[in-house]
Order: C-alpha cells, then sequence, then structure tokens
C-alpha cells in the first residue's frame, strides 16, 4: 500500500469489486493479501513492479501472430526478396538480439579429457 497505492486500489475494484477503504472493516487485511497475491498476469500492481508484465501470455501471442503477418507480407515484396528493410518486431520481442555462439577450440585429446571428466550424478525419481 505504501508503494503502489493507486494500483492496489484500482486493482482490488476492477478484479474483486472490492473498495480499498473497506479493508479492516469490510474485510481482512489477510483476506485482501490473499486476493493480491492471486491477481492475473497484467494487473497494475505486477506492472508497477516490472514492466514487462504488461506482456500477458495473451498479449504476448498477439504480437507473434502481428510479427508474423508483418513478415509475411515483406516477404512477398521486393525488398523481402532482396532481404533488406526487414519490419520491425513488436512487443516482447522488440528487444530481442541475435544470439551468437562462441567456440572454443581444442584438440582432439583436448576434447576427451574433457568429456572423460566426472560429472554429478542425476536424481532419479
Amino acid at each position: 500500500m505504501a508503494e503502489h497505492p493507486d494500483a492496489l486500489r484500482a486493482d482490488l475494484q476492477q478484479y474483486y469489486h472490492l473498495n480499498l477503504d473497506g479493508m479492516g472493516r469490510d474485510y481482512t487485511t489477510l483476506h485482501a493479501a490473499d486476493l493480491l497475491a492471486q491477481l492475473p498476469e497484467g494487473a497494475r500492481v505486477w506492472r508497477a513492479y516490472d514492466e514487462r508484465a504488461v506482456w500477458t501470455a495473451e498479449r504476448t501471442l498477439l504480437a507473434a501472430i502481428v510479427n508474423d503477418l508483418n513478415w509475411l507480407v515483406w516477404s512477398k515484396t521486393k525488398d523481402g526478396q532482396r532481404n533488406r528493410n526487414r519490419p520491425k518486431l513488436v512487443g516482447p520481442f522488440e528487444a530481442e538480439k541475435k544470439r551468437s555462439i562462441t567456440g572454443v577450440a581444442m584438440t582432439v585429446d583436448e576434447l576427451n579429457e574433457f568429456l572423460a571428466r566426472p560429472r554429478g550424478e542425476v536424481p532419479i525419481g
């Protein structure tokens, strides 16, 4: 309540139809805490603590559909055939960077020694 009272008030009202001012009188603080812990993804309280929380599963899937449709349309253009002017990604994907994998050069003997090293036990069950 001290950090984001406006988000807390709005979420309690929207999702549970509870007035924050009634806490302690109409319902207990423990009851409110239980409800807050079960707020759905994308709730204002979650977004107040992490800006990425705005990307719910539903919104992420919708952004993926938009990106795929943009790519499909682009691929049929002259730019697409020449692999230039790619469409910009929307959603949580826009910040994705291509992952680069770097290898380590080693001789066959070094590789065999590496593979022969003892490994940790795998738990069963």
